[in-house]
């Protein structure tokens, strides 16, 4: 152990801190297995305060080790004496290394800027970025609901689709998530039905998006059919019939959300394993038709290049240099 590490009982190890981070039960199980497969591979980070040690860094090893029988200490770096530094390096150390999502960031910008007081400006040059950076992760946690945000940290609710529900007003968030979690809606299909939201402004038309989101969804798609460009004409049909197919699988999946008939989910369980099965042959080909492709078109690229004639000054091809200078 270097100069700054110590050992402490799991025990010893404050978790005062643990409000600023979103952990699962499966990321802890996942960390439980592998402290008992491994042992500990490097030191956990702890702050030393006046009510003793506080965990910084390493949240998920000391709630594991806390399960474990086995684990009798944990190896501790010490990287700070007060909150202030604790946070700070808290949210640094893991920026550096990708572990906190976007509303944990949130979380711990907020009590460096509430609880000990930083202006953002501040906060900005403590973790080289912008104050802008420091803005938009701080508006997640100004401008969204106690509930998204809790949604966020459990992982019911992505950033992206927070982001777009804090243009509403923290009264109408409520509604519009409690629709969203109950609807067949996933990932970017959520976020789409947040900006058609934010889009209608009469509201009787948002008061008919919220009863059938996925219907909402469907029938605003039904309008945007163009193909991207570049496509042949078969691919032109193809990328229709895909969207076609995808409006469908939502009605479907609206349907399946309300339905309370046993017979229906027990045969179009069955057919829907099938259509996955398609779906899973269909994406397997076009991969491997992509790579195909990408294949010939750089061989293609390489072989225009190596066929070029060598220029010299003002475009000339060597070949006509030289023989300008053999005469």
């Amino acid at each position: 152990m270097t100069t700054n590490e110590i050992r402490l009982t799991p025990q010893e190890i404050g978790q005062s801190y643990i409000a600023l981070r979103a952990l699962t039960k499966r990321k802890i199980d996942t960390m439980r297995w592998s402290l008992k497969q491994h042992g500990q591979l490097s030191p956990v980070l702890v702050a030393k305060v006046k009510n003793g040690y506080e965990m910084v860094d390493g949240f998920k090893r000391l709630l594991a080790a806390l399960e474990l029988a086995n684990v009798k200490t944990m190896v501790c770096q010490v990287v700070a004496n007060d909150d202030r530094t604790a946070k700070i390096v808290m949210l640094g150390h893991s920026l550096a290394q990708s572990g906190l999502n976007l509303m944990e960031q949130a979380l711990i910008l907020r009590s460096l800027h509430r609880d000990e007081k930083m202006s953002q400006e501040a906060i900005a040059r403590a973790l080289g970025r912008h104050k802008a950076w420091v803005c938009r992760r701080l508006q997640l946690v100004t401008k969204l609901c106690e509930t998204a945000q809790e949604d966020i940290r459990v992982g019911m609710l992505n950033v992206t689709t927070a982001r777009e529900l804090t243009k509403l007003p923290k009264g109408n968030q409520q509604q519009v998530l409690d629709a969203l979690l109950k609807s067949p809606l996933r990932g970017r299909d959520r976020t789409s039905f947040v900006k058609m939201y934010l889009k209608a402004k009469c509201q009787k038309k948002r008061m008919a998006m919220i009863q059938n989101p996925a219907g909402a969804l469907v029938a605003m798609r039904r309008t945007e059919t163009n193909a991207p460009k570049g496509l042949s004409e078969n691919g032109q049909k193809t990328y229709r019939n895909i969207l076609l197919v995808e409006r469908v699988a939502l009605t479907i999946a609206s349907f399946l959300e309300r339905t309370e008939n046993y017979e229906d989910t027990k045969h179009l369980q069955r057919s829907l394993k099938g259509m996955s099965n398609v779906v899973n042959l269909l994406l397997s080909r076009i991969s491997t038709t992509y790579i195909d492709l990408e294949q010939k078109q750089r061989s293609t690229t390489q072989s225009s290049i190596c066929s070029m004639p060598a220029t010299g000054p003002k475009g000339k091809s060597q070949d006509s240099l030289e023989s300008q200078e053999t005469k």
